[in-house]
């Protein structure tokens, strides 16, 4: 468990396979609202990305980390987005 107040911080490692495109856009989702908020994140297949979040009260959340691929590796383009999900519970005491 985490202490609140105290600053935690995440991991994030993402790829696409070879000709599938690039990683284009990395969001955070610190308290599992649905409300994600844009980290910076150079083109490429494959990243590793570090966040950091202070949760100010003790409970239970759901940290959710959101990759968008694009076939051209193109940030800009509204077509030929793919994203993936992943999702961990982090404890506040």
């Amino acid at each position: 468990a985490h202490q609140a107040g105290k600053p935690v911080t995440f991991s994030l490692r993402a790829q696409v396979p070879p000709g599938a495109g690039e990683i284009v856009r990395v969001e955070w989702d610190f308290h599992g609202t649905g409300t994600f908020t844009a980290a910076p994140s150079p083109n490429g297949p494959a990243i590793h990305r570090r966040a950091t979040h202070t949760f100010t009260k003790p409970g239970t959340y759901y940290t959710v980390a959101r990759v968008t691929a694009q076939h051209d590796g193109d940030p800009h383009s509204a077509y030929g987005l793919i994203q993936n999900l992943a999702a961990v519970r982090v404890v506040v005491r």
